[in-house]
């Protein structure tokens, strides 16, 4: 369970954060150098309910992965 646990907390933040990157791609345009690029990923963070979703998607992950771990360690 840890290793699923951890590799949840390692893997989920990401796809949150580019599946937020690809919403906010959708209604401005990309940036082309750096200084857009650090206004662009600010304004990713600053989406709203960009935090409370990151928490309710890796607090579900870890009960999904629980629930999946004892299931397997109960067929064991």
């Amino acid at each position: 369970m840890w290793a699923v646990t951890g590799s949840l907390f390692a893997v989920e933040p990401v796809r949150h954060f580019y599946s937020n990157f690809k919403v906010l791609g959708e209604y401005y345009e990309y940036p082309k150098n750096r200084v857009e690029a650090n206004i662009f990923l600010k304004e990713v963070f600053r989406m709203p309910e960009f935090w409370s979703d990151l928490a309710k998607k890796v607090t579900f992950g870890c009960v999904t992965a629980g629930g999946d771990t004892a299931l397997k360690l109960a067929m064991f």
